[in-house]
């Protein structure tokens, strides 16, 4: 065998070998698993200024989908019912400004003791259509006598199923 021959033959193994390892490491990514909803309906932005971060889940729920928008409308009652539409997004949230969980949320769920810290998987259940006059916010802040939101969300703890808090912010 000659020179150039041997440098081919050593290449093209080389080459295979690559590629070998390029699909082992490809297959091993793809069946990693992905939790939480890929692209968010909510606007990030306006959750960020009220000091909510959206993050990627690194677990599944422990509560479905259906379990969550079930809890939502069990919490918010009558409101519900004229509702255009009902969605649920799951994702892990980061609050570094609620502090009033209750109790009971509290107890099942210690890691929201710390929630500016440790990312609480959670459903947001959201009611769409909805003619809700504002309220709350942060201190200060004034809302037009005309001004009325559409929105409803509901905040459930995807593991304990325990409602966290409600938001409407559009």
């Amino acid at each position: 065998m000659t020179k150039l021959n041997k440098i081919r033959s050593f290449t093209g193994i080389l080459l295979g070998l690559v590629l070998i390892l390029l699909l082992a490491v490809g297959l091993t990514i793809a069946k990693q698993p992905v939790y939480g909803t890929p692209n968010s309906s909510h606007n990030l932005f306006q959750l960020k200024e009220a000091g909510i971060s959206l993050v990627t889940p690194k677990s599944p729920p422990s509560i479905s989908k259906n379990q969550a928008i079930s809890i939502a409308k069990k919490q918010l009652g009558p409101q519900t019912k004229n509702a255009k539409s009902i969605t649920a997004e799951y994702w892990a949230v980061l609050n570094n400004s609620f502090k009033g969980f209750s109790a009971v949320a509290l107890a099942k769920n210690p890691k929201l003791q710390n929630n500016a810290q440790n990312a609480v998987p959670i459903w947001i259940v959201s009611f769409r259509g909805l003619s809700i006059a504002p309220r709350g916010g942060r201190p200060g802040l004034k809302y037009p006598s005309n001004a009325y939101h559409t929105e409803l969300n509901v905040f459930i703890d995807a593991n304990t199923g325990e409602p966290l808090y409600t938001l409407s912010y559009r």
